[in-house]
């Protein structure tokens, strides 16, 4: 399948956006008055609900036909390998280094982040912020082949329409806790709760890919991607909207799908698809800042607001770098070494 350019670019959008999350919407300190007060920064945390729904669609993309024609060792082995290879080179160098350097008094959180098992020992204390959704996942990535062989059993109709609702009410299911103790942001939620979470954006993502193989015309494509990025952008100002944005970013990856439009134009843009290339690398890299003390100790407004400036901009240099330097070397490395490139046997 042609590269959808598109994708790319809005997971370099979302990681952005959970970068400023991060460095600006968690904090309410006295100098943080503009940016903390502000909903559209508050609910930052949804990108990592666009980045499990856009796995779900892409695990279909690469790996659909091989499961869907029945389940073997060799398949489901291979399928891991290739997981394994794109996301955890990058992720044990960036463990390894805050462990050694801020967390070394704790190697239990060491040794739960190296098993990828922290979403589920969540209460021990995480050498990296946002490595309990790549936990996630990488539980969701060992049940994928089984839902799609499942999936493959039923008509594609159905799955539409089940998948969705299904995903609905995990969906509300977790977020309920949270809105009865009164928090707005309803779908922030991590530990077996995010494991949840994660499943129930793959099913979403899964449901996409199924609605996408069937061919509508660029007008209703525009319209679709328009509807979908305006519904997100107002509904991120809106107390307890999460999941209605949540199935609006569904809409959206939809609406990219085709490849074609004026908004999957703008996103196959350079800088877009840049930012999407060194996504991961940004995902991991940009939570370091929060161990400095220069990050911590602004007593003015001009020292937070550079402080975090500067952090975004060297959060961008250094992301390229071990994407060119760790990511795309350990790749091609374990392509060649595990043989991940064969897709069937």
């Amino acid at each position: 399948m042609k590269e959808i350019k598109s994708l790319t670019g809005i997971r370099g959008v979302a990681a952005i956006y959970v970068m400023v999350y991060h460095f600006f919407g968690t904090d309410n300190s006295s100098v943080n008055r503009i940016f903390h007060s502000t909903l559209l920064l508050k609910h930052g945390y949804l990108s990592v609900d666009l980045f499990f729904i856009l796995s779900g669609f892409l695990m279909c993309v690469t790996s659909e036909n091989m499961f869907s024609k029945g389940l073997s060792f060799y398949k489901y082995f291979h399928f891991i390998k290739k997981r394994f290879s794109r996301i955890y080179p990058i992720y044990f160098v960036a463990i390894s280094i805050a462990f050694l350097f801020f967390h070394y008094n704790n190697p239990l959180s060491y040794i739960i982040a190296l098993i990828l098992m922290n979403v589920v020992f969540y209460k021990q204390i995480s050498v990296l912020e946002p490595i309990w959704s790549l936990s996630a996942e990488w539980i969701t990535y060992t049940i994928f082949p089984f839902i799609i062989y499942f999936t493959s059993k039923f008509n594609r109709r159905t799955i539409i329409y089940i998948y969705p609702f299904i995903s609905f009410l995990l969906l509300l299911f977790i977020s309920f806790k949270l809105y009865k103790l009164g928090y707005f942001r309803v779908l922030n939620v991590v530990s077996l709760n995010g494991l949840t979470r994660c499943i129930a954006e793959y099913l979403l993502g899964i449901s996409v890919f199924y609605s996408s193989q069937k061919q509508i015309s660029i007008k209703i494509i525009n319209l679709i991607q328009g509807v979908a990025a305006l519904m997100i952008i107002l509904l991120l100002f809106v107390c307890y909207a999460d999941i209605l944005i949540v199935f609006a970013m569904a809409l959206l990856i939809f609406g990219l799908s085709y490849n074609v439009g004026y908004l999957h134009d703008l996103l196959s843009e350079k800088i877009p698809y840049f930012l999407g290339l060194i996504s991961y690398s940004i995902y991991l890299i940009h939570t370091f800042f929060h161990f400095t003390p220069y990050y911590h100790y602004s007593n003015t407004d001009s020292e937070y607001y550079i402080s975090r400036f500067i952090a975004i901009i060297l959060t961008i240099i250094i992301s390229y770098l071990t994407y060119k330097y760790i990511e795309i070397p350990s790749i091609k490395y374990f392509t060649r070494k595990l043989n991940v490139s064969k897709l069937n046997k």
